[in-house]
């Protein structure tokens, strides 16, 4: 085992180690708070396993959790696996995927109940089996694309190493969610405040996007958008009403552009 940093903290050591894992055929990387009851003998350890796009900081440093760890006179640490790659990393997150996770998730979806409530009740279903679990569901395109699941998790691993695949996201169908009332809010907002606004309006919960645009003066004045969905038209207006009093945006020019045509979402193509 190797010493990286031992440093005093919170009347303990907080340390950083390493040492080579035959099980995981690679470094593993821990730090680990001792208070200072345990010069004298034993502690309780209270121990994190850190997930696979974290470190070994998750404890000292994210969490701070020396302080109440010290208070308690207990050990405390968090244990890192070292990916050397990033196709590495994928291919152990992706290998997680199972079958029987995707038919748990599907028969949720498709309980009775409107789309709002199945899918509230879908998201919650996958959120508590992903924390138990840690499992990810691509038996499934597996299934439609005709192929082996362990045929699509090194293809897409090959794509993640090669760059071609960025990061995975979700397209959330809103009008089937009965959010039929959705605006374009934008504002003409002076250069030297758009920063200020613009992340204070992101923070929002009614806000979904926030962006900054070149003006195109005459015909267009405005640099600051923002997009809210509603289910009714009244209830998105008196939304934006509230929000330009709140931000100070009373006296500043805008308009509502409320969407008349839905236009088909799709990912990038690559040739």
């Amino acid at each position: 085992m190797k010493t990286l940093s031992e440093n005093r903290c919170h009347g303990g050591v907080q340390g950083v180690y390493s040492h080579a894992s035959q099980a995981t055929g690679c470094d593993m990387t821990f730090g680990l708070f001792l208070p200072e009851q345990a010069e004298d003998g034993p502690v309780p350890l209270l121990w994190f396993l850190s997930g696979l796009t974290c470190t070994h900081e998750n404890a000292m440093i994210k969490a701070g959790a020396q302080r109440w760890a010290a208070e308690a006179g207990i050990a405390t640490g968090s244990l890192y696996r070292h990916f050397s790659r990033k196709g590495e990393l994928a291919s152990e997150v992706f290998a997680r995927a199972s079958q029987r996770e995707v038919d748990a998730l599907a028969a949720v979806f498709g309980a009775p109940g409107s789309p709002c409530e199945r899918l509230l009740a879908g998201v919650r279903g996958f959120a508590e089996r992903a924390w138990h679990s840690r499992q990810l569901a691509f038996a499934l395109i597996a299934e439609r694309v005709g192929t082996s699941e362990n045929d699509v998790l090194v293809r897409v691993g090959n794509w993640i190493e090669a760059g071609a695949i960025k990061r995975f996201g979700v397209v959330v169908r809103h009008h089937e969610l009965g959010y039929t009332a959705n605006a374009m809010l934008v504002h003409d907002v002076p250069d030297e405040r758009v920063g200020e606004l613009g992340r204070s309006l992101a923070e929002e919960p009614a806000v979904t996007l926030c962006y900054r645009r070149p003006r195109l003066a005459p015909q267009w004045p405005y640099n600051l958008f923002c997009m809210i969905h509603g289910r009714e038209r009244a209830e998105v207006e008196d939304i934006i009403a509230d929000l330009r009093q709140r931000h100070g945006l009373n006296d500043c020019a805008h308009d509502i552009l409320f969407s008349l045509t839905r236009f088909k979402q799709k990912g990038a193509r690559y040739a």
